[in-house]
């Protein structure tokens, strides 16, 4: 769940940033888009952020499993060798 909320924010993020350029480009606010690009800039990076800070600790929390237990179970499933491989009958 908390990944899905952090796509959201950098998906706001980047909708602001364009409504902010449209808002800049057709001359109707110069200001108020420049503030909106700039809001939604830091929004996108806010999110984006967030989701690699996310996965690295994800990844983080793997290798420290890994190395603290190794892997969970091992499973035999022979120890004789196959006909002929010792000896060639």
């Amino acid at each position: 769940m908390l990944r899905f909320g952090i796509v959201v924010v950098a998906l706001v993020g980047t909708i602001i940033l364009v409504a902010g350029a449209i808002l800049a480009l057709s001359g109707a606010g110069i200001i108020p888009g420049i503030a909106l690009i700039v809001l939604g800039l830091l929004v996108a990076l806010v999110g984006g952020g967030l989701a690699v800070a996310l996965r690295m600790w994800r990844i983080a929390m793997e290798w420290r499993e890994l190395l603290k237990g190794g892997p969970g179970a091992v499973r035999l499933a022979s120890v004789q060798p196959p006909r002929g491989a010792i000896f060639n009958r």
